[in-house]
Order: structure tokens, then sequence, then C-alpha cells
């Protein structure tokens, strides 16, 4: 079952990127096919399988099956099969690392990973839902954020209700550097409803060694991004200003409202591009204030979509479109 509620209706220019959410968000509020199989996980009580890995790894779990996880902590793991990982309803499953590659399409919800997910040469529609990528590292001395996401290769990805951070630079004990919270290269992607943070030059009492900062979002290598209804940001540090988004070689188009923020370093523009790239950045708090030449901002504000619900299979979910007050509903 799903809706469409109305949020202060719009009328949207025509724009390819808004096109590809629309097509990325109506299969989430379409009937789904039940899987072939559903095989239930769990590390510390009766289940099909005691990990996530073991599980992907048997022959009795074929493509398009589901893996229902079981709260607890897991192995690091490497989906090479079109999979739907899902949650038990109302628990949530950890893990160091995770890898995605070389599938035509994979279904993700409810995963904390603490060290860095990797998505690479994902050729059709897939979903990334109410994911974590973050980790506090605790030492005697230090303590330091450690995170990062790559999306590299992949045609139709949808992220959303996410939370990203790139990890701090803590030498010697962690990065030398600081990460970006999550670098797009080569790809299609709407990023909607999440926050990404870049890393910090150095981590609670580290030892500043390179005086880097990590980019909230880093899109490069010919990609096309919609982001909707989300706040970036810059790490803390750095010398000189640091954008919260930088594009190099791509299209990005970044839609929202008030209460979305694009945040960078001080003295610096929340949005830089190259010479090669575009980007559109409507209704969302800029800090500090005011974009480079080349980035456009139309007005009035561009509308955004937001999908709520469809926590568990089958559950209701729906989609909220937003937009100013007293223009035409979509």
């Amino acid at each position: 079952m799903s809706a469409i509620h109305r949020r202060d209706a719009v009328t949207p220019s025509e724009n390819a990127m808004f096109a590809t959410l629309i097509s990325l968000l109506l299969p989430l509020v379409s009937t789904t096919s039940p899987a072939t199989q559903v095989y239930t996980v769990n590390g510390s009580g009766p289940a099909d399988f005691p990990g996530i890995a073991e599980a992907i790894a048997s022959p009795l779990v074929t493509d398009g099956d589901t893996l229902l996880v079981s709260g607890g902590s897991y192995a690091s793991f490497v989906l090479d099969k079109p999979l739907h990982i899902l949650p038990v309803a109302g628990e949530g499953y950890g893990v160091d690392h995770l890898t995605v590659k070389n599938v035509p399409y994979f279904t993700l919800i409810g995963a904390l990973v603490r060290g860095g997910l990797k998505v690479q040469d994902v050729q059709g529609a897939s979903l990334i839902d109410r994911c974590r990528v973050s980790s506090l590292e605790i030492t005697p001395d230090y303590a330091y954020s450690v995170g990062r996401t790559q999306i590299i290769n992949c045609d139709e990805l949808l992220i959303q209700r996410g939370y990203f951070v790139g990890g701090d630079a803590c030498y010697t004990y962690g990065n030398s550097e600081a990460d970006h919270a999550m670098e797009i290269v080569n790809s299609t992607v709407v990023l909607s409803n999440s926050n990404l943070s870049g890393g910090d030059e150095a981590g609670f009492d580290c030892p500043v060694h390179y005086p880097t900062v990590g980019l909230g979002l880093y899109v490069r290598g010919g990609s096309n991004v919609m982001v909707v209804d989300s706040s970036i940001v810059a790490g803390v540090g750095g010398t000189g200003g640091v954008p919260a988004v930088s594009v190099q070689q791509s299209d990005v188009v970044i839609r929202g409202n008030s209460n979305n923020s694009l945040q960078a370093t001080a003295q610096g523009f929340a949005v830089v591009i190259d010479a090669t790239s575009t980007a559109t950045v409507s209704g969302v708090t800029l800090i500090p204030p005011g974009l480079p030449a080349g980035v456009a901002t139309p007005l009035p504000a561009e509308p955004f979509l937001r999908a709520t619900g469809g926590e568990t299979p089958g559950a209701p979910l729906a989609v909220d479109l937003f937009g100013p007050t007293g223009t035409p509903a979509l």
C-alpha cells in the first residue's frame, strides 16, 4: 500500500534528474513481488545461517532471494549476488566493512557499517536505505571517527535516509589524512533525506599531521547526481575554504528547504565545480552564504520528493512532495 502526499505543492522544471528520482521511487511505492526465498540470519539464535557472509556463500541462496538479518554484530562481507538484505523489524545489524560489487541489482537496508562501504559495478536499479557508515575509535589517548563511502560505476542507485561520516585524521593511530564522507565516481545516484559529514583534520586530542579536511560529497568522473532533502557538511579544520560538495566532470542537482544545509569551512563556498561540470542548488541554506559563478540558483525553489514509511517488508510507503507555497501541484 502506498500514497503520495502533498506538501506545499509545486510545478517542477523539466529536469532529467527529477525524472530519475521519480523512476527510482516508483518501485518502492508499488506492490513488490515476493522474492524467490527468504532466509533468516542470526548470530546468536536459531536461523538458517549464523552470518551474512555464510548466507551469501551458500549455494542455497540464489539471485533475488532475501536475507532477513537479526540484530547483532557480523563479520565483514562482500555481496556478489543480487540479493535483498533487510533487518528484522526493530533491530539493527552491524558490520565492520561492506562491499557490493558486480551485481545487476541489490537492496541494503538497516546496516550499521563501522569502517567503510564500497559499491562498485552495479548495472540496475538498487537501493540503500536507513544505513549508517560511521564509527568512533577510542584509544587511551585519542578518539576519532572512522568511515568512508564509495560509489563507483553504478547506473541507478537510490540512497535514502542515511548517515555517512568521513574518517578523521589521527596520525599515527588512524588515517594521516581526513576522508570524504561519500565519493561518487562515474555513477547515476539519487541521494535523499540523508546527512553527510566530512572527516576532521584531527580527531579528539589527535596531533595534526597534514592539514586536510574531508568533503561531505565528492562527485567526479562523469557522474549524474541528484541530492534532495539532505544536509552536507565539510569537516573541521584545514587551511583555507573547503566546500561541502565538490564536482568534477559531472552534473549535480541539489534541492531542499531551509532545514537542509550545505556547510563549508570558513571562507569557502558550499559547492564548487570545475569548468566541465554543472550544478544547480535550490532552496537549501548555504553556510557561508553565496555560491561561485557557474552554479545555478533558480527561483522559486524547485520541488523535491521524500519517501517515508516502509520500515518493514509490505509496510505502507508514502511519497511527500515539497515546494513553494501557492504553486500548482505536480
